[in-house]
């Protein structure tokens, strides 16, 4: 459900209050899985989104007007909601947050312990490489990254790819073929326009008026103001490990409903809805590939 705003660690116990570790302890016992004697560790290679980010500007104004909306009910609404106001705003939108920084340091220490190693390593511009996005959240995450991976971090050196000649990280953007067939065309998405429309986001909608003590007033959800209830939800516990406000709305049955119109979505945007969605990640993969064969050979 969370997308980009799911954290790095293991989610598999549900335990989102618990507070993380600190970085001297995150490397676990499981984490220091030690090398088979037979094999050499030659090379690591790590493609990782950015940490956990603000919303996007677009994100911040959706939620907004529905706050805009809500505004004539105020008094109906759960105390929370009234005279509420966001906790971020559009000077931070997009940016990489506090909680994604500490992701990644953590991220980072998690990947010096399985390489066996019990402190930060010596960067050399001749031995490492760390690239990343024109996306000023990407920079911030690389720079995360290194600051717990490296003990010389002030030495490290960045490699930003340029917006418009990104082939390896961006290959989305440079892609004419997904584009044209995916992400321009107006019929690629149909499958998610038509849950939306369908009679469970109508019961989310009933579900929602009934959430914000509107049972009986003449307002009517949109699928946009539901998506924008689990967005400010989402961003409410990777940012700040609030339930009890946005989250409070969401019934079980609601969260699921709005999971499966998410991957719906994903699906046909970046997943195996269109072949060309993973053809085009076989740029990246080759360079990979490349450079690792390249690597043993020179052993």
């Amino acid at each position: 459900m969370f997308a980009t705003k799911t954290k790095y660690w293991d989610q598999r116990n549900g335990n989102k209050d618990a507070e993380l570790s600190a970085l001297s302890a995150i490397a676990t016992t499981t984490d220091r899985v030690p090398l088979q004697q037979e094999l050499e560790l030659i090379q690591t290679q790590i493609v990782a989104r950015h940490g956990i980010r603000y919303p996007t500007g677009e994100n911040i104004c959706k939620i907004e007007l529905l706050l805009r909306r809500l505004k004539p009910f105020e008094k109906l609404l759960p105390t929370w909601m009234q005279n509420f106001t966001l906790p971020y705003n559009l000077s931070v939108e997009g940016e990489l947050a506090e909680a994604g920084k500490r992701e990644l340091r953590e991220l980072s220490a998690r990947s010096l312990a399985r390489k066996g190693h019990e402190r930060p390593q010596m960067y050399s511009k001749n031995k490492y490489r760390v690239a990343h996005t024109y996306v000023t959240r990407t920079r911030d995450s690389a720079i995360a990254f290194a600051s717990a991976f490296f003990a010389n971090v002030d030495d490290v050196e960045y490699v930003k790819y340029p917006q418009n000649k990104d082939v390896l990280l961006r290959f989305f953007d440079q892609c004419a073929r997904y584009q044209r067939e995916v992400k321009t065309n107006q019929t690629a998405q149909e499958q998610r326009y038509a849950f939306q429309r369908s009679s469970v986001m109508t019961k989310n909608a009933q579900m929602l008026k009934k959430s914000l003590g509107l049972k009986n007033e003449k307002i009517i959800f949109s699928a946009e103001d539901i998506k924008s209830v689990q967005s400010a939800c989402a961003f409410d516990i990777a940012l700040y490990h609030h339930e009890q406000h946005w989250c409070a709305l969401l019934s079980e049955t609601f969260v699921h409903s709005l999971d499966y119109l998410d991957d719906i979505e994903q699906f046909y945007w970046t997943g195996g809805g269109y072949k060309i969605n993973y053809e085009m990640s076989a740029v990246l993969l080759r360079e990979i590939v490349t450079t690792m064969e390249a690597k043993a050979q020179r052993r």
